[in-house]
């Protein structure tokens, strides 16, 4: 079984253009559904698994934050009519438009603080703690802030 899997995420890492970092995530997603979808579990492991799901959701969220800001800098979302980014977003999935607007300011924040998303990115913060990161980024310390994410 491990074996088949790993074959499979060396098929799918050359096909689809995925770096190591995406294919471990896709690894480790693979566990958090293998689990999900066990009958048994030995003591202790749904524990790790907890501990790995939101691992995972940390670092599906920094791929979305990327995918996020392309889309909002791309344009893409005129084609539809739509105003602005957050308002396509908030028309065509299931988020409102003060969330979808969140989302696509967070992901613009992002791309210019490398290492929060680096951070988000391997899972070690989490969403919250990326809000309350990027909440202090404010006129007065940004310069600061935008030092120090540089470097």
């Amino acid at each position: 079984m491990v074996v088949v899997l790993e074959e499979a995420l060396a098929v799918l890492a050359a096909e689809a253009g995925l770096d190591p970092e995406q294919v471990a995530l896709v690894r480790e997603l693979t566990v958090v559904c293998r689990a999900a979808n066990a009958d048994h579990h030995a003591p202790g492991e749904l524990a790790e698994v907890m501990v790995a799901a939101d691992r995972v959701r940390s670092r599906v969220e920094a791929q979305a934050a990327v995918s996020t800001a392309k889309f909002a800098t791309a344009s893409d979302w005129a084609f539809d009519g739509a105003r602005t980014a957050g308002y396509w977003l908030a028309g065509y999935t299931k988020v409102s438009r003060p969330h979808a607007n969140a989302l696509v300011a967070a992901a613009r924040a992002l791309s210019d603080c490398p290492h929060i998303w680096a951070a988000l990115a391997a899972g070690r913060i989490g969403v919250a703690q990326v809000r309350l990161l990027l909440g202090v980024r404010l006129p007065v310390v940004l310069e600061l802030f935008t030092a120090q994410e540089r470097s």
